[in-house]
């Protein structure tokens, strides 16, 4: 029978032949995956190693820092860094290799290198904003039109957020009585659901466009390791190309994320966010009260420059009244005392036409009186000559119609008209066939 030996045996051998073997402190470097703080101040962690834009690790390993070193550790690299540890950091830190018989294998954290995190964490953005740039896209959201007026707007945050509460408030309170409308998209404001949580928001809200005016990005205030899920390349890529103007109000006081950077207007928290909104709305009113006095003057201006003007015409035209009235009386009585004048004249030769012709019309009354008279003495001769009764007791007849109309011609009769024939002692009635 081969000889055997205990589990606990194997695992004393293990332990003894590592610290024979290895060092007793490594630096190495890795990225925190999980990280968990206990009641008792211990700190839990679990690190791993990857290539870029892998998912599967080459390497993962479970560290602990006791709480002892802990309460140094996370103060001092928070003071450095403006973070605390976190899921996703990448920090280089002191180890000493431990395997436990019941624990297994695992990672001793002993000392940190803020150092390294800082740089890891610049060369990484750097990398991002690279990236924006060359992709061409950095600048395209700061080019989109802002509306003088907004009124509908799209807030991306947590809806337990009390960012979003100051934001809401801010809006709903400002002093102008603005009607400002907002639709809240809840969103993830930290952890690794940050990144598809925000980008679903904004593909929701695109898909909506025309319902609002802006997207607003919020969220409360915070450690610097909170503005490193902004940090972030897909989701400072939606917001470059989107087609609305996002405002940012992410809530650091110190640092711009990316996603602040290629927004269209960063602030430093939502109540500036809420705060710019209102002035935008405020100074479109200042704008239009600006445009309405302008006008008003303009129009008082103008009425007084074309009132002036009127009263210069009034009174030129007085004045030239006065002088036409003054030079139509000289005129008026010249031509009266010229008709005057002319009239006498005309009056004496009139006067002494009026003789003469009263002698020629005397003597041409007579002549004409004895001429009338034979004329009518010849006239009556002739008359009587013609007299139908006369005529008619010749022996002769007269025809008419039943108008008394004298018939001269056969072609003045029609057929079945009656017509009247006239004798010296009395008429008959005839029917033309």
């Amino acid at each position: 029978m081969e000889e055997s030996i205990s589990l606990s045996e194997l695992a004393s051998i293990i332990s003894e032949g590592l610290k024979k073997s290895l060092e007793p402190k490594y630096w190495i470097v890795g990225e925190i995956s999980e990280i968990q703080a206990n009641r008792n101040g211990h700190c839990y962690l679990e690190l791993i190693e990857k290539l870029e834009d892998e998912e599967n690790p080459l390497a993962k390993m479970r560290a602990t820092i006791w709480a002892n070193v802990y309460r140094m550790l996370a103060p001092y690299f928070e003071s450095e860094t403006g973070s605390q540890l976190s899921v996703g950091m990448k920090i280089m830190v002191q180890v000493s290799v431990n395997f436990h018989a019941l624990y297994g294998f695992s990672l001793q954290i002993t000392d940190i290198n803020p150092s390294y995190t800082v740089g890891e964490d610049e060369l990484r953005r750097q990398k991002i904003i690279r990236q924006l740039e060359e992709d061409g896209v950095f600048e395209l959201n700061k080019e989109v039109d802002l509306p003088s007026v907004i009124q509908r707007v799209a807030v991306v945050s947590s809806n337990n957020a009390a960012g979003y509460q100051d934001f809401i408030n801010q809006l709903e309170n400002n002093t102008y009585g603005f009607d400002i409308r907002t639709t809240l998209f809840n969103a993830a404001m930290q952890g690794v659901e940050v990144e598809n949580s925000v980008i679903n928001c904004l593909d929701e809200i695109a898909s909506r466009e025309d319902e609002f005016d802006v997207v607003v990005i919020i969220r409360g205030g915070g450690a610097r390791t909170d503005l490193r899920w902004f940090d972030n390349y897909k989701i400072a890529s939606n917001v470059a190309q989107f087609p609305l103007p996002v405002l940012t109000g992410i809530g650091h006081n110190k640092d711009l994320s990316i996603t602040d950077m290629v927004a269209h207007t960063s602030l430093k928290t939502p109540t500036a966010v809420a705060d710019f909104i209102v002035d935008t709305n405020e100074e479109f009113l200042s704008q239009l009260n600006d445009l309405q006095e302008q006008l008003s003057d303009l129009f008082h201006e103008r009425m007084d420059d074309e009132t002036d003007k009127l009263r210069d015409f009034l009174s030129a035209i007085k004045q030239s009244y006065k002088i036409a009235l003054l030079k139509a009386e000289s005129s008026i009585e010249q031509t009266i005392q010229g008709i005057l004048h002319a009239a006498a004249i005309k009056k004496t030769k009139a006067l002494a036409d009026v003789e003469k012709l009263q002698q020629r019309i005397f003597e041409g009354v007579r002549t004409n009186i004895n001429n009338r008279a034979n004329r009518l003495q010849l006239v009556e001769s002739k008359i009587d000559a013609k007299n139908p009764e006369k005529i008619l007791r010749s022996g002769y007849t007269l025809t008419t119609n039943c108008k008394g109309e004298i018939i001269r011609s056969r072609k003045q009769i029609k057929s079945k008209e009656i017509i009247v024939t006239h004798f010296a002692d009395g008429q008959i009635e005839s029917t033309v066939n």
